[in-house]
Formats: C-alpha cells, sequence, structure tokens
C-alpha cells in the first residue's frame, strides 16, 4: 500500500520508464502507457489520474505525460502537470502545464496557473508548449535518474498544486 509522497513517487517510476523509452523510439506506439497497478490505486485514492500522449495520427515531436484531476483533459481548457520530452533535444521538463489545443469549456478549469507559482519559472523552452512553466529541466545525460524526474513530478502534481489549481 502507498501511505506517502516518497512511496508514490517511486511508484511512478515503471509508468515513466515506459513513457520515455517510446517516446525516444522515432517511431513511436501512439496507444496509452498503461499505468501500473498499484500507481493507478494509489492514484485514484489521491482522485488523480495519469495519462500520456505520443501523438495522434503521427507521433508529436513533444509526447508528454499528465496529472489530471477527475474530468479534465488536455483538450479542455485548463492546467495540470505535465512532463515534457523534446524529441528534437532529448531533454524533459517538468512544467506547470498549459495545453496547446485546449478548447474553451464550460469554465470549471482554471485557465491559468496562480502567479504566487509560476511568477519566477521560465517557460517551456518550444513555442508548441510555451504557455507552459518549466518547473525542472533535465539535460540529455540526466534522462537516466527516473527517482529525481519523479519526485520532482510528485511533489508538485499529486495533490497539493493540482487541487489547489482547481480551486
Amino acid at each position: 500500500m502507498i501511505e506517502n509522497k516518497r512511496q508514490f513517487s517511486t511508484a511512478l517510476i515503471p509508468y515513466l520508464q515506459e513513457f520515455l523509452t517510446r517516446a525516444k523510439l522515432d517511431k513511436p506506439e501512439l496507444t496509452q502507457v498503461q499505468v501500473p497497478l498499484d500507481l493507478q490505486s494509489a492514484a485514484n485514492k489521491l482522485g488523480v489520474g495519469f495519462k500520456t500522449s505520443f501523438g495522434m495520427g503521427t507521433p508529436t515531436v513533444i509526447p508528454w505525460l499528465a496529472c489530471f484531476l477527475p474530468g479534465q483533459t488536455a483538450g479542455k481548457d485548463g492546467v495540470y502537470p505535465v512532463i515534457l520530452y523534446r524529441r528534437d533535444n532529448n531533454t524533459l521538463s517538468v512544467c506547470y502545464g498549459v495545453s496547446a489545443t485546449a478548447q474553451a469549456t464550460d469554465g470549471h478549469w482554471p485557465r491559468k496557473w496562480p502567479a504566487t507559482l509560476v511568477n519566477q519559472l521560465p517557460h517551456f523552452g518550444h513555442s508548441k508548449y510555451q504557455e507552459s512553466f518549466e518547473l525542472r529541466f533535465f539535460p540529455s545525460d540526466e534522462l537516466s535518474n527516473l527517482p529525481a524526474i519523479s519526485e520532482s513530478f510528485i511533489l508538485f502534481s499529486s495533490v497539493d498544486r493540482a487541487k489547489n489549481a482547481a480551486n
């Protein structure tokens, strides 16, 4: 049973590994990475979900792994924690994400991060997700440090920040 953020971070590593392995392929399979059962169970208890995207029809230049609140998707307006992998330079960023394709909905989800969270953070360094804020950058030589990537993502995404953004 997962009881704390560190255990949750550890449970995320196999999911993150599969995401990165597939994202680095020239022609990745475009289906979702299956969420491991222990991670899915913990996510259900916390009221969050995970989703990956490698493109729609053709591979995207920036595959992503995101954490959503119930009913939230990348296609609806809103903000969410996300890991963005740049295939062009083999780097990864843990971000306060803002969807590049969102369409306005009923206004249920916030459309921007609170300024107190993102004021001092740089924007993501690619035009596709330029509205997203980069919390932590991992150059190519640090991509094998899955515990650090996972911990960076979980520390701000799983409960505290995601729920604060929704309020």
